[in-house]
Order: C-alpha cells, then sequence, then structure tokens
C-alpha cells in the first residue's frame, strides 16, 4: 500500500460503528472521527478499524469512498457484525450510548500493512473502548509499540462502562505522547488508577512521561497543561446545541493537525476549540 501524499498521515485505530440516534444513523466511532476531521484539516486520514460481511459494512466501505478516506486497513470481520452503538440525546444535547457486544471492531488483526502504516504515521490517536476484547487489544499494543519515536501518540480515553479497567487505562498511558480527558472522565480515571486529584495532572504528567494533558470541558472550555505551562480556552459558540457528538473527537483533531502544520499550542488548542463548536452546532454535517 503506497502513500505518496504530502499531507502528513494521521490514523485513527479502534471503534469503527454505527451511532444509531433517533432519527437516523450515522458512521461513528471515535478513532473514525478523529480520521475524518482530521481528513477535513487537511491531513491523509487512515482508519484502521473492522468491519462485519454485511449490509452495514457495506455502507461503512462506500460512506468512506465519498469522504476521500482509504478503507484498505477497514478490514473485514467474520467474527461478529458491523458494530452499532444506540445514542439517546438528554435535554441538554449530552449522548447516552448504549453498545453493542461483540462487534466486528473486537477483531482487528494484525496485518503488513499495519506494519506499513505505522512507519509512515505522523500521529495516531487511539483510545481504551477498542481495547475491550484482547485481540483488538494485543494488535492496537503491537500497532503502537513500532511507531516511530517522533510520532505523536493521543490516548483519548472515551471510558464507556464498562468497557475499561485500570489495566488497560495504565497501559495505554505507558504508550501515549498526549493524553485528551474530559472533566467527566476524569475522576473516573483517578478511581480507576488510585491516584488523588490533587495536582493530578502534574502526577500524571511525570508518571507516565506525557508531553502534555488536553481537558476538555464542554462549554466551559478546555485546559492545557504541560511541564512548562497552563492555560485555558474557551468554548467556541456557532449557535444553540444541536448535539455533541463528535465534539471531543473534532477538538482532538483540529489540534494534532495544526501541531502538525507547526502550530503553537495556544493556536492548536484555539482552533480545536473552533472546530468542537461547529460541530456542536450542526455546521459540519457535510462531513458526517
Amino acid at each position: 500500500m503506497a502513500y505518496t501524499e504530502t499531507a502528513p498521515i494521521v490514523v485513527g485505530i479502534g471503534e469503527i460503528l454505527y451511532d444509531v440516534l433517533p432519527a437516523r444513523k450515522r458512521l461513528g466511532g471515535a478513532p473514525f472521527n478523529f480520521a475524518r476531521f482530521a481528513q477535513h484539516c487537511g491531513m491523509t486520514a487512515v482508519p484502521i478499524s473492522a468491519v462485519g460481511e454485511d449490509g452495514n459494512g457495506d455502507q461503512a466501505k462506500e460512506c468512506l469512498r465519498r469522504l476521500g478516506i482509504t478503507s484498505r486497513l477497514v478490514l473485514r470481520a467474520t467474527e461478529a457484525s458491523t458494530g452499532l452503538v444506540t445514542v439517546e440525546l438528554e435535554a441538554d444535547g449530552v449522548p447516552r450510548y448504549t453498545i453493542a457486544e461483540p462487534a466486528a471492531w473486537d477483531f482487528i488483526r494484525p496485518c503488513v500493512d499495519l506494519q506499513t502504516i505505522s512507519r509512515k504515521a505522523a500521529a495516531v490517536c487511539f483510545g481504551t473502548l477498542a481495547q475491550r476484547n484482547p485481540i483488538s487489544r494485543q494488535t492496537i499494543r503491537d500497532f503502537l509499540d513500532r511507531l516511530r519515536p517522533d510520532c505523536l501518540r493521543i490516548l483519548d480515553l472515551n471510558l464507556r462502562r464498562p468497557h475499561y479497567g485500570r489495566e488497560v487505562i495504565e497501559e495505554s498511558l505507558k504508550r501515549c505522547s498526549i493524553l485528551k480527558v474530559s472533566s467527566e472522565e476524569a475522576p473516573e480515571m483517578l478511581r480507576c488508577l488510585e491516584m488523588a486529584e490533587e495536582r493530578w495532572m502534574e502526577n500524571l504528567l511525570r508518571k507516565y512521561r506525557l508531553q502534555a494533558i488536553l481537558l476538555t470541558r464542554g462549554a466551559e472550555g478546555a485546559t492545557f497543561f504541560d511541564r512548562h505551562r497552563r492555560f485555558d480556552v474557551e468554548a467556541s459558540s456557532f449557535g444553540p446545541v444541536q448535539d455533541t457528538v463528535g465534539c471531543g473527537d473534532a477538538f482532538t483533531a483540529a489540534f494534532v493537525a495544526s501541531r502538525l502544520c507547526g502550530e503553537g499550542y495556544r493556536e492548536a488548542m484555539a482552533n480545536a476549540a473552533q472546530l468542537a463548536g461547529k460541530v456542536a452546532a450542526g455546521m459540519m454535517e457535510e462531513i458526517q
């Protein structure tokens, strides 16, 4: 598989699934969302996942084709159907998820093309959900362990009960360079790690040798933290919130794309907040 594009290659590895919303279904999954938003930001997106040998799997492949995103590494799994997640939106637009199990993305297996892309990737985003099954978990870990030393490794925790535990969180933190976590997930992460809330960001940076932590706080904005600075950015509002599905993934993608384009942390955080705000306001439907 040849990649000759000049834009940096950005990988989202993990779940690809259909979010089944009250009025429609939409292709999603945090790593896939990250990849397509990164493509929107000018990167070369490469999602790595698995779909079933079914109609939904065919539709997912076709959706990727329409978006101009390669589906070469969205493999076919025989063990389960294409993933489905029922999404119910609360009154404030915040989603509640019911995740089907097993799903095709539980069976992501290694292949030669994964080794090829691991040597070319400029950034990789991964989470904990796709590691609930030992098959995908091992494939993801092996892929991360083969990356170039200068590749950005972004861990988006994406904690979804009951699909995580301390071992998965810790091993993921050991393999990432940047942690992205929401204010809702942070207390649960600290509980799993048995870590005190006092100075938790500083302690995580030191213990796991992280470059930075991105803490998203919804309508209250986001916080950047590394060994040298801490600063906040305001949330960007482009109108009433339609729904927040994909906002965090858009935030991560815009941050990564900005950094790969040479922009500083403050500019990257501002760009991330802006894209997340557009998604929340329903302004990015053309890529969803």
